[in-house]
């Protein structure tokens, strides 16, 4: 695996370390969680880092966020024209300024590590795949090729080695394996102060809360959670359903309406929607148990925060159950189905001081293996700014130091 030559060091200001992302704060999600994680510790390590990412509705074209410049570029939306402005004013202010950019890291979507390159930035590109079946949707069949000959020349991470594998299947060299960061200063075991308090904020005085935390779109498989809840054999009231997120876009809002009234139908008020927050550790800390039923992910960040805050965890491999809560770290049932999730539930209901463990368990592992600063090392290491390599790229005009 060949490591990233590194752009222009010479006198002058720090280069830019960019991350082109397709979201990013005031938005919600993993990758926009990631990504100010990312940033964040870069800048921490004394980087001059830089946010590319698209125009929201009202805000203008820079600012800056947790002390990080942030340029939005194309025009507000998230329909095919909005991406295509963004991709072609992406390539642009990179084309520009190529020469002040130390490196590029885009997370998502391979489209803006295409037009990274075809700025002339090739091998200073990682691109970072957060979704399993990304890669094959994106590089199969005749498009797929001709992403994969422009993508040659880029680094590609993926966030666990089953992703590894895919992209290995396809023929793709150069892939690492960088796990997703979580800030456990900010997600951690409550104490028994701060969970009361969070139970009584969320009208808990009894039972067992069944936590959701994420987008509400058919891939994350909501239905099937709800089904498996209704299917529980415990007493009228003993399990609650808190669902924590909405619809992310305008496409979604129909399946988030379809959720509701099967919510209502099975559930009744024993299930609750909060909608999406910014905040979202007071649900961690009043939840027993944590349920993603998602039909695909990578590594995603809602089972590593419920993790970090000691929550016992459901999750299948479809949901990235079985490479992050292995070593009894949680429960993998075999696949998201009603039936599954409904046993893998039952189990944690029935076994109160086997899920406190779980949790307990699983919170270390997360501090251990997901500290930010591992991850940043490890993106920094593929960077490699190694001083004689940019001199001899710029024809000698990089001081050596």
């Amino acid at each position: 695996m060949g490591s990233l030559a590194a752009g222009p060091v010479g006198a002058g200001p720090e280069p830019y370390s960019v991350l082109m992302v397709t979201e990013y704060a005031p938005a919600r999600g993993g990758t926009v969680t990631q990504s100010r994680l990312h940033a964040r510790e870069l800048r921490r390590n004394g980087r001059n880092v830089l946010i590319l990412t698209r125009r929201l509705r009202g805000a203008t074209g820079s600012g800056r966020t947790d002390g990080v410049t942030v340029r939005r570029l194309g025009i507000p939306g998230s329909g095919r024209l909005a991406k295509l402005c963004h991709l072609g004013a992406g390539w642009l202010w990179l084309a520009r300024h190529k020469r002040e950019v130390r490196a590029v890291n885009v997370m998502l979507d391979a489209d803006f590590a295409i037009a990274a390159r075809l700025a002339g930035l090739g091998d200073l590109v990682i691109m970072t795949w957060v979704t399993r079946g990304d890669a094959p949707r994106l590089l199969g069949g005749l498009a797929g090729l001709a992403r994969k000959a422009l993508l040659r020349s880029v680094q590609h991470v993926v966030l666990t080695p089953s992703m590894e594998n895919e992209l290995h299947s396809l023929n793709v060299a150069h892939v690492s394996v960088v796990p997703v960061p979580v800030d456990t200063s900010w997600f951690h075991v409550p104490t028994e102060t701060e969970r009361s308090t969070a139970r009584r904020s969320l009208g808990v005085s009894s039972g067992t809360v069944v936590l959701f935390v994420g987008h509400l779109t058919p891939r994350k498989g909501v239905e099937r959670l709800v089904e498996a809840v209704a299917q529980l054999s415990e007493p009228e009231g003993g399990v609650r359903l808190f669902i924590v997120g909405g619809p992310p876009r305008a496409p979604d809002r129909a399946y988030a309406e379809q959720l509701l009234q099967e919510v209502e139908r099975r559930l009744g008020s024993w299930a609750v929607f909060w909608g999406p927050r910014d905040d979202v550790r007071p649900f961690f800390h009043a939840a027993d148990i944590f349920c993603l039923p998602s039909y695909s992910e990578g590594m995603p960040n809602c089972l590593l925060e419920a993790m970090a805050s000691g929550v016992a965890c459901v999750a299948p491999p479809s949901a990235g159950g079985a490479e992050l809560l292995g070593g009894n770290l949680g429960v993998v049932p075999p696949s998201n189905s009603p039936e599954d999730l409904r046993m893998a539930l039952a189990y944690l209901i029935e076994h109160a001081e086997e899920r406190l463990a779980m949790g307990s368990m699983a919170s270390g592992a997360v501090q251990v293996a997901n500290r930010p600063e591992r991850a940043v090392a490890l993106y920094e290491a593929l960077w490699d700014w190694d001083r004689t390599v940019a001199a001899a790229r710029n024809g000698g005009a990089a001081s050596k130091g």
